[in-house]
């Protein structure tokens, strides 16, 4: 008969197998979040080495790393997704000011680079007053 601690080490084997074979066909076809969850759980295992993160056992480890992934690429998605609204509105801002100035994509199109470099600077202070307003 297995004793106590035999016992609990069988059930968190068990429930670390159960997990990896869960993780293993969700992310079948996913390079990318199987690359990541490597790369993760080898840093968490770092970290341990190091003291900066507690004991766990194979399952919690493996939880762990998979909140790493998920959580990396959904703020990759977010960040990408908000950088992609501030271009475009910034773009939009920019356009706006050199509208306002009578300065149409023809006359970018003949500036010298210098000019060119100076009128960005001044687009930019400008839209940062409209910015922050």
């Amino acid at each position: 008969m297995a004793s106590l601690t035999e016992t609990f080490e069988m059930i968190k084997q068990a429930e670390y197998e159960a997990k990896l074979e869960t993780i293993q066909e969700a992310w079948a076809n996913d390079e990318v979040r199987q690359e990541m969850l490597s790369e993760a759980l080898d840093m968490i295992k770092v970290a341990q080495e190091q003291g900066e993160l507690p004991s766990m056992d194979p399952a919690q480890i493996l939880d762990y790393g998979v909140a790493l992934v998920e959580e990396a690429l959904t703020e990759g998605e977010g960040v990408e997704k908000l950088a992609e609204e501030e271009v475009a509105e910034l773009g939009y801002l920019a356009g706006q000011v050199l509208a306002e100035n009578g300065i149409g994509a023809d006359d970018l199109s003949k500036l010298a680079e210098e000019d060119a470099e100076e009128l960005g600077r001044m687009v930019a202070h400008d839209v940062a007053e409209l910015l922050a307003e």
